[in-house]
């Protein structure tokens, strides 16, 4: 797993609120994963890449859990 980082910077000059970045914690068998927040709401963000390009797609496959 990667180091971890973490940035935080206070947003829109408002002191309670705190916008912040954290990378090499969570979901290590990903490519790249980034947990953002503002305040107290949280979101997990991650990507994931083949390799090798498959025959025969001609389309960017997406998928969204939620």
């Amino acid at each position: 797993m990667a180091i971890p980082v973490r940035v935080e910077a206070p947003v829109g000059g408002n002191d309670d609120k705190n916008m912040s970045f954290e990378a090499g914690k969570l979901a290590g068998l990903a490519n790249g994963a980034v947990m953002a927040g503002l305040g107290d709401t949280r979101v997990l963000v991650t990507a994931t890449a083949a390799n090798h390009v498959r025959e025969g797609i001609d389309f960017f496959p997406l998928t969204v859990d939620i």
